[in-house]
């Protein structure tokens, strides 16, 4: 369940990060 939280935010900064740089 621990995993499951980070991987969550990394994936919507990954989608951010993509958008601002794409």
């Amino acid at each position: 369940m621990l995993s499951v939280i980070p991987a969550g935010i990394f994936s919507r900064l990954r989608i951010f990060l993509g958008r601002l740089k794409p």
